[in-house]
């Protein structure tokens, strides 16, 4: 993938059979639990958890780790938990549902325990990886040389075999 819109493409074309799949999440005293749920394990449930991971790894490219919300989102070192936590906080979709309180014996208050979920998680990673790439596009670290390998290499090589043959039918011919 070399860029959020190539994955935001993969996302999307998976929102229709994933429109169930949903983001839960429990943080708190007890620990944070992250679980993609709300559907069976198919393939498409398979590639979306796995473009997940890739899409951790383009926050790696794109996100300065010295300034939010890369600080919070690049400690998470669980690639497809890092664009869990950023569907959470960045998407504006996941919603906190339900709250408790963890007591001790003597009934005191020790923590509390929430849950929150977003659904259509499939469509949600689609959106945020268009509000990625406008806010944060991912940088080419390949260098000038590498980058005209790559993307004029084979036009080059032409270019100078033709060069090469006009030189020496001009010299025999000229």
């Amino acid at each position: 993938m070399k860029s959020w819109l190539d994955l935001e493409e993969r996302f999307r074309r998976l929102s229709e059979s994933l429109s169930y799949l949903r983001l839960d999440v429990q943080w708190g005293s007890s620990g944070e639990f992250w679980n993609v749920a709300g559907m069976s394990r198919n393939t498409d449930v398979r590639q979306f958890e796995a473009l997940s991971g890739i899409a951790g790894r383009l926050l790696e490219l794109t996100l300065d780790s010295k300034k939010e919300p890369g600080q919070t989102l690049l400690q998470e070192k669980n690639t497809e938990r890092r664009w869990y936590r950023a569907l959470k906080e960045l998407s504006g979709e996941f919603k906190p549902e339900l709250s408790a309180t963890d007591t001790d014996e003597k009934r005191g208050v020790v923590d509390h325990i929430f849950l929150g979920s977003a659904y259509r998680i499939a469509e949600v990673s689609a959106n945020l990886c268009l509000m990625l790439h406008s806010k944060f596009p991912v940088r080419d670290g390949r260098t000038f040389w590498r980058r005209l390998c790559d993307d004029y290499g084979r036009q080059l090589v032409i270019g100078a075999i033709l060069a090469l043959l006009a030189a020496i039918i001009g010299l025999f011919f000229g």
